[in-house]
């Protein structure tokens, strides 16, 4: 990759990727939101790599991305951040920094190693289908194990807690990641694959530091800038400042600094692990890849059940399975080469959780709500019609224009109708005062032009 391309390649997924951070704590949050962050960078490494079947398929790296990085959605981190922010001098400084460079190094290592290991199965060099199953099948259990050593017993009522503890109340799962990366390091080196085990490192150590760097920010923003002299420093108090917002914003920044410096870094050996024999993808599953998507589909299907339920046995375990229904099995079917499965990975699966969370999971009162259910709903199942059905490929334009104009603008849609009477009162009957005395105005505007950047490249590529 020349000095110009790495340079511009850094740079594009500094502001892509802190867009995309902020937007998942602003949207959708949890594992779900997590899926963002990870397509827009699988994409970018995709357009970089240099390599014609992975431009072309594009597809492939932001499936493997979404899935990759939705798994550490599943660690608990608000009171973690609270042990260093809520209160001057912190509850416990030293321990809320050192909990957020665990819990951010084993995120973005997580997602490095599953992108790293799905290129070099796509390639067909280095795993066997009963590998690939084995690998997939020690995931729950590895994580499971993991989980129950180093997260339990938890029982707040008689203050019992683990010994490595990073919260005040709040059950924490980062062991189950802990043993996640642990056996994916181990594959990665028994399988010879060096880029893995790289990139993993590099991937983890900025968000690690980058964790411990925006809550740093945030730490000053809440508790010092307002006892600052310059009026620049004092700025960062102000509350159109939103200070959680600078957090996310600048951890989303050093995550996609790390996963494009890490490439330009090891770039010769990605390039070896992403040579193919052949051109194109190792597609074990041959004519039955069609069964194992339509039963993806049923699947999701069968997920909507509990939106319209009140039953809470449905509820728990439609939190439970959304692990496997939107990470594992489409990461396992990406694994062999699912073209379908990518696709719907990196464009439906992205599209369908906003709308889940905006029409389906927030309380809301806006008018016309039932009317959107039914519009998003409609446009999701004519996606899946076209992408199934007529084999239509929603290009790299496209895709992008989802990732950035459609998260922000309907975004927007969604925050802005609630300028209410009250909020009318607060700031004097005036809407610029409402969206420029709080975090929406200067947070948008932030995205909007880093969506702005992000999509013109892409435009003029």
């Amino acid at each position: 990759m020349s000095a110009f391309n790495s340079l511009l390649f850094i740079l594009l997924s500094t502001f892509a990727m802190s867009y995309a951070w902020g937007m998942r704590g602003t949207t959708i949050g949890g594992e779900k939101g997590a899926m963002l962050p990870g397509a827009v960078m699988g994409l970018l490494i995709a357009m970089f790599s240099g390599n014609y079947l992975l431009f072309d398929n594009f597809f492939f790296l932001s499936a493997l991305g979404s899935t990759g990085m939705y798994y550490g959605g599943c660690m608990t981190y608000g009171e973690t951040l609270g042990l260093s922010m809520n209160s001057k001098p912190a509850l416990n400084m030293k321990k809320g920094l050192i909990a957020l460079f665990v819990k951010g190094f084993l995120w973005f290592a997580v997602f490095a190693q599953v992108l790293s290991l799905g290129l070099a199965s796509l390639t067909g060099k280095y795993f066997s289908v009963r590998e690939v199953i084995i690998m997939f099948l020690l995931m729950p259990v590895v994580m499971i194990t993991f989980l129950f050593i180093f997260n339990r017993p938890h029982n707040t009522e008689k203050s019992v807690f683990p010994k490595i503890y990073f919260s005040i109340t709040r059950k924490e799962s980062w062991g189950a990641l802990l043993g996640l990366f642990f056996e994916l390091l181990l594959i990665s080196i028994i399988k010879k694959i060096p880029f893995a085990v790289e990139y993993t490192f590099i991937c983890g150590l900025f968000g690690a530091v980058g964790w411990v760097v925006a809550q740093l920010m945030q730490i000053f923003c809440r508790q010092y800038s307002k006892d600052c002299r310059g009026s620049f420093l004092k700025l960062w108090s102000k509350p159109s400042i939103g200070a959680w917002k600078v957090m996310e914003c600048i951890l989303g920044a050093f995550g996609g600094l790390g996963a494009s410096v890490g490439i330009v870094m090891f770039f010769d050996k990605f390039v070896e692990l992403t040579a193919q024999p052949v051109n194109r993808f190792w597609t074990p599953l041959g004519d039955k890849d069609r069964l194992f998507v339509y039963a993806y589909i049923a699947i999701l299907a069968i997920d909507m059940i509990h939106y319209f339920s009140k039953s809470k046995k449905l509820q728990i375990a439609a939190e439970i399975l959304e692990f496997p229904f939107y990470s594992t099995i489409p990461m396992l079917l990406v694994f062999f080469g699912s073209k379908d499965i990518a696709q719907i990975s990196s464009f439906f699966i992205l599209y369908w959780v906003f709308v889940q969370e905006v029409s389906f999971e927030k309380p809301h009162k806006l008018k016309y709500s039932a009317v959107f259910k039914i519009l998003f709903t409609a446009i999701g199942i004519i996606i899946l019609t076209a992408q199934l059905l007529f084999n239509y490929l929603f290009g790299l334009r496209i895709t992008v224009l989802l990732y950035g104009v459609f998260y922000e603008v309907f975004t927007l849609a969604y925050l802005l109708p609630r300028y209410d009477k009250a909020s009318a009162e607060k700031y004097n009957n005036s809407f610029m005062n409402y969206l420029f005395k709080t975090e929406i105005g200067t947070v948008h505007i932030y995205f909007i032009v880093c969506v702005l950047v992000f999509t013109l490249y892409v435009f003029l590529y």
